[in-house]
């Protein structure tokens, strides 16, 4: 499947407002608990991340756009009023004096009973690597020059909303061709013998996730992880390899808000699930 930029026409393709985060987290967010697999529903990671829309201020000084808390056993109550006010609620000692709405909500990929096996197809990586067939990608050893001409060449593309058109290093085929690739790898991963029931897509908001819940992958360690990366970036398939091979990594929590494009992450079935989503805010 694929989408041509130059005809589909979103308007709404935008950061999210902090008053929308907020009503998303306090009207949409809750209802999306009883559908999240159990090692997320469970309180299993070990650690949670959060992003602010401007960085926060500790007691220290220190300003921060992104900080990582210990998992306390966390429930919904619990999550839902540190993203909707996290200088009132968060519980660790470094004191906040001045905060910021939470605009991402990320979970470890690290459990504690065990690592999951999740995958990240960027749009971004996707345009870079010239997938998309709507131009041209860049190589990685471009240099400086090089690349800014190609940003700007990205950015004459129309499919991003008008008045944001230098936000985005991507177009809407990109995503498109993003989730493509997570059912292409889903589908690899079943030929390799892994049980397509414990393998799960989802709409990441500028690309895809893949969560692996085969027994014995939770036990992988980081040479069998990279040994899957090398297998699936032969295949075609532009994954980020951090995501998958680096046990500090975080990914972004099932059924959060990325509030860099205003829509709600959450699984999809099939590629065709996507056109609607890009269309209007999927919450």
């Amino acid at each position: 499947m694929s989408i041509d930029p130059y005809i589909i026409k979103v308007s709404n393709w935008r950061p999210s407002t902090a008053k929308e985060i907020k009503a998303f987290y306090k009207e949409a967010f809750p209802g999306t608990w009883n559908t999240l697999p159990d090692y997320l529903k469970k309180s299993s990671p070990v650690e949670y991340a959060f992003a602010f829309l401007r960085p926060i201020r500790t007691i220290s000084l220190l300003e921060k756009d992104f900080v990582r808390r210990g998992n306390k056993r966390y429930s919904l109550e619990n999550l839902k009023n540190l993203l909707l006010d996290f200088k009132i609620f968060d519980s660790s000692e470094e004191i906040i004096i001045e905060s910021s709405q939470v605009a991402g909500f990320y979970f470890s990929l690290k459990m504690k009973n065990g690592w999951l096996l999740a995958f990240d197809i960027d749009s971004k990586d996707v345009a870079m690597a010239g997938l998309c067939e709507h131009h041209p990608g860049i190589k990685h050893e471009a240099d400086e020059k090089e690349f800014e001409e190609w940003r700007h060449m990205i950015w004459r593309i129309p499919p991003v909303h008008q008045k944001m058109t230098e936000g985005y290093l991507y177009c809407f085929n990109c995503i498109q061709v993003a989730v493509n690739k997570a059912f292409e790898a889903r589908k690899i991963l079943v030929e390799w013998g892994f049980a397509p029931e414990n393998i799960h897509v989802y709409y990441s908001g500028q690309g895809s996730h893949i969560h692996v819940l085969e027994d014995e992958a939770w036990q992988y360690q980081k040479e069998t992880r990279s040994f899957i990366i090398k297998m699936l970036n032969n295949a075609g398939i532009p994954l980020d390899s951090k995501v998958t091979a680096d046990e500090r990594r975080v990914l972004r929590f099932t059924g959060s808000l990325h509030a860099g494009v205003n829509r709600k992450v959450q699984e999809i079935n099939r590629s065709s699930d996507l056109e609607k989503i890009l269309y209007k805010p999927n919450w």
